[in-house]
């Protein structure tokens, strides 16, 4: 599965670039959303020179998910250590029109314990390929992350 090979390779970053287009779009959008909400002197390790969060709507789709990702990985290096030494095992299919519902079994060994997590990833047919769909758990973190910094924001400037 080139997915989890990508991931295990280039960590979580390279899984925004084989992923479905309009997915990677709402990915971005809930990004670039916090980050309008936050100082840009708060974000130099995710800012280039010369950038600007207003610049970033600029980037190609997926840039700003695949810096966001990148950005995780070096904050949290343990998470991409533990994805490369992980197992992944295809457990089977089940096929909803163009779309493929895969269930996976990760195997994962967490300070020399095996953890074992099942779960289903979504795969979305795009002309010769298959790419990944998000997942909406993932989704529904980002923009509780975006809701939670906006909040924060407002109690901060009613002080």
């Amino acid at each position: 599965m080139k997915l989890v090979e990508a991931t295990k390779k280039d960590g979580l970053k390279a899984m925004f670039h084989l992923m479905d287009e309009d997915e990677i779009a709402k990915v971005d959008a809930v990004i670039l959303a916090i980050l309008s909400e936050t100082d840009e002197a708060e974000l130099k390790g995710f800012l280039k020179p010369g950038e600007t969060v207003a610049s970033l709507k600029t980037l190609s789709r997926g840039e700003v998910a695949s810096r966001f990702a990148g950005l995780m990985g070096q904050i949290a290096p343990q998470l991409s250590d533990v994805m490369r030494k992980s197992e992944c095992r295809i457990l089977g299919h089940v096929m909803e029109g163009n779309v493929a519902h895969v269930v996976v079994k990760w195997i994962i060994n967490i300070n020399g314990a095996d953890v074992e997590i099942v779960d289903v990833a979504s795969f979305r047919r795009s002309g010769e390929n298959w790419k990944a769909s998000l997942k909406g758990e993932i989704l529904a973190a980002l923009q509780a992350g975006a809701k939670s910094k906006k909040k924060g924001l407002e109690k901060s400037e009613k002080k």
